[in-house]
């Protein structure tokens, strides 16, 4: 009698030391997971607690391991977690995929170094920034300012800032300034004022001026 029941232990323990089931209750760090038709008591989730952390908030119905020292359902552990059909692995397993539906937070006592060779896309709805071979892009609805080696725009629908190494142009609609270092350029449509090396030069369709001055020699 004795060694049956000790056989029947036995055999308990070995059937629960790992167990798969899924998540079926959820309270902060600890679940209730379902196997078959039982439901197990709250079990701590393995993560990683210390100095260095990560907490990745566990979510109902996450197919996970269930592990039980000696086969002790009382002092067993959950690890996570299995992809199945409702929550699948992604198409392109080639990829390093992280997805999250709640708010993701970084904390770093010490300096916070990231490299990519590639470069960073970062995205939230129309608003985004772009790092690639060292240009920069930030995006926000119509609004844009790029970065490269030796240029800087500004851009905003109708109205753009451009600076070079040694030129900056402003445009607004057909109008536009650029300044540089031989000079100033003004433009409006088909008129435009060029002062450049000493010179001044004019040229529109039509000029006036106030008040009106006489074209003779000699003023007004």
């Amino acid at each position: 009698m004795q060694s049956s029941f000790a056989f029947s232990d036995l055999r308990r323990r070995v059937a629960n030391l790992i167990r798969i089931g899924k998540v079926a209750e959820v309270d902060s760090a600890q679940v209730k997971v379902s196997i078959g038709k039982v439901k197990t008591n709250w079990l701590p989730i393995v993560s990683t607690a210390g100095d260095t952390s990560c907490w990745i908030p566990i979510t109902v119905g996450e197919q996970v391991v269930v592990f039980s020292p000696h086969g002790e359902m009382a002092q067993a552990v959950v690890i996570r977690s299995i992809h199945y059909n409702s929550f699948a692995a992604p198409e392109n397993k080639n990829d390093i995929s992280f997805n999250a539906k709640a708010d993701v937070k970084a904390n770093s006592e010490k300096k916070l170094e990231v490299t990519f060779e590639n470069g960073i896309e970062l995205k939230t709805n129309d608003t985004y920034i772009y790092v690639h071979n060292g240009n920069i892009q930030l995006n926000s609805g119509n609004a844009s300012i790029t970065a490269s080696d030796g240029e800087i725009t500004l851009d905003s629908g109708n109205a753009s800032i451009t600076a070079t190494n040694n030129q900056v142009t402003i445009n607004a609609g057909n109008s536009s300034i650029t300044l540089s270092s031989s000079g100033i350029q003004l433009s409006c449509g088909a008129s435009s004022i060029d002062m450049s090396n000493s010179n001044i030069s004019l040229t529109s369709a039509m000029l006036s001026a106030t008040p009106n001055f006489c074209k003779c020699m000699g003023g007004m």
